[in-house]
């Protein structure tokens, strides 16, 4: 070849291979290439006459990187696994199917240079896991060359990777997580029977750590104010560890829980994982509050002598109290009292709200005017019933009766009168009137009957019932006889009778009354006839004149009148 400049260039070398250097030499070991250019794989040689030249063109394979995502045991569902490399790029997302190399997942990045490699696991805590190992060895003898979360590490998060070096670099990662149950007991302790107001629920509290790395700082806390939690915090739980005994909670029971008919509330557990990240986890419980609604009603009535009347009788009044009282666990609302007997008059109410065990003996007061029937049955039951609606199911109620003992006495008068009062001959009519009077308080009924002892009485049969100081008049007549001439008085008694019920009632018999109609009649002087004595003219004069002023004559063997 003629001496002059000569362009040397490397044909492209196979990918995983760079060109490291170009030296050309001449036969006594003097560099005779210029312009030497790595990237265009070229150089440009200048040979002498005579001289010998000898290119050497240096090349160096590339390295080889293998990212590996291995889990110590199956954890959260969500086990995708993201990293960054400022030196390497976008890396894919890694995806585990399985604990330990078998369900492993990893990526290759082949033929790349010789360089310090940043690497580093995206934050796997949020998903619930622990990065426990980042080790990255030589594929050819085991040997470590980086702890990738070694913070004491010379280039903590790189590895260096020299030229044709393969490299793997493992990350294994471990779940953490805690598991809380929490078990509720209703302690029925405060004195009353079923669930109240005053029961307590007593709590424990079962942890376990169902990750696969110990955790830390275990402590509890429950999100419903009264609810007292005792014990903790663990201190340390190792992997499958359970913990029955560290916590207890207790709470008391309020009204307003057992109105509500369930109580429920939430526990919260919380440990930390190794690399000082909380995890937690809740639970809660729900009591159901079986309480019982119930009330009572006891209805008072108190008779009221008030019409003027001595005595019971129609227009007295009862007043009623009414007690209530709230018999169950639950609070009671909208309490209404009603009656079943038209005519009793129901004031006040309604009670807005009643506690259990609470005691009302003012909102209801009731009143209630007799009636004749009332008295005339001898007494007068009724009952009222009191409703409240209970904070869930149908309203409660409870009736109580009250029974007024009205004690009715069946009593008649009886006023006899006649006339005329007097008599004077015989065949004269003397009437007679006969008043039967209701002087008791209760009602009479027919027949109405007089029995005389000298007449025929004849009574009507109305009014039907005859009432309270109401009266019924009956009639007789009797004919004067000789007899009654001359008897001088004519004396006869009386007596009246009534029913105290309407059918099949027994008699009620009037006071005897007793009428004397008198006689007018003045019985004749009879004057028998005398011997009379020669008297002179003034004598017979006197005699005439006193016969004249009896009304009286002579005649023989009769006296006649005038």
């Amino acid at each position: 070849m003629v001496p002059g400049s000569y362009l040397v260039t490397e044909s492209d070398p196979t990918p995983d291979y760079d060109l490291n250097d170009i030296v050309c030499l001449d036969g006594a070991g003097n560099v005779v290439d210029s312009d030497k250019d790595l990237i265009a794989r070229q150089a440009i040689v200048n040979v002498d006459p005579g001289e010998t030249v000898v290119c050497e063109f240096f090349n160096v394979k590339r390295a080889n990187l293998t990212i590996v995502k291995q889990l110590s045991a199956l954890g959260p569902a969500n086990m995708d696994f993201d990293f960054t490399s400022a030196a390497l790029g976008a890396i894919p997302t890694l995806t585990p199917t399985g604990i330990d190399l078998v369900g492993s997942d990893s990526t290759v990045f082949s033929n790349i240079i010789s360089n310090s490699y940043d690497l580093a696991e995206n934050d796997p805590t949020a998903n619930g896991w622990e990065l426990v190992s980042a080790i990255c060895t030589d594929d050819a003898d085991a040997s470590i060359l980086a702890d990738l979360i070694d913070p004491d590490a010379a280039n903590p998060g790189e590895v260096f990777i020299d030229a044709g070096q393969s490299v793997t670099c493992t990350f294994i990662n471990s779940p953490f997580a805690i598991e809380l149950l929490k078990t509720g007991t209703l302690n029925d302790d405060d004195g009353t029977l079923g669930v109240s107001a005053g029961d307590t629920i007593s709590y424990a509290f079962t942890v376990t750590n169902i990750g696969d790395v110990s955790l830390t700082d275990i402590t509890l806390a429950d999100t419903v104010g009264g609810v007292v939690i005792s014990g903790g915090p663990i201190a340390s739980l190792a992997p499958a560890a359970v913990d029955t005994t560290t916590f207890t909670g207790t709470y008391t029971l309020t009204q307003v829980d057992v109105d509500a008919g369930t109580f429920t509330n939430t526990a919260t557990v919380t440990g930390s994982s190794p690399s000082g990240i909380p995890i937690e986890d809740p639970d809660d419980d729900t009591q159901v509050l079986a309480g019982t609604a119930t009330i009572d009603l006891v209805k008072t009535g108190t008779l009221n002598d008030d019409d003027g009347t001595a005595g019971v009788s129609a227009g007295d009044t009862i007043s009623y109290a009414f007690t209530v009282t709230n018999i169950g666990t639950v609070t009671l609302t909208g309490i209404t009292l009603a009656d079943t007997v038209g005519g009793v008059v129901i004031s006040g109410g309604p009670i807005a709200s009643l506690a259990p065990a609470a005691v009302d003996t003012t909102t209801f007061t009731g009143t209630y005017t007799l009636t004749q029937a009332d008295v005339d049955a001898g007494a007068f039951t009724n009952t009222a019933t009191v409703t409240g609606t209970p904070p869930s199911g149908p309203p409660v109620e409870d009736p109580d009766d009250d029974t007024q003992v009205l004690a009715g006495t069946a009593t008649i008068d009886l006023v006899k009168t006649a006339n005329p009062v007097t008599y004077s001959v015989v065949d004269e009519v003397i009437s007679y009137s006969y008043e039967l009077t209701n002087s008791g308080n209760v009602s009479l009924y027919p027949p109405y009957v007089v029995t005389d002892d000298k007449a025929t009485v004849t009574c009507p049969a109305v009014p039907n019932p005859l009432a309270p100081l109401a009266s019924v008049t009956c009639t007789a007549s009797y004919t004067i006889t000789q007899a009654d001439i001359d008897a001088g008085t004519v004396v006869n008694v009386a007596t009246g009778t009534a029913q105290d019920a309407a059918s099949d009632g027994s008699p009620v018999t009037s006071n005897e009354d007793t009428v004397t109609v008198t006689s007018t009649f003045v019985p004749p002087v009879i004057v028998e006839p005398i011997a009379v004595p020669t008297i002179d003219w003034r004598g017979m004069l006197l005699l005439t004149l006193m016969m004249l002023a009896t009304g009286w004559y002579f005649r023989p063997a009769a006296v006649r009148k005038f």
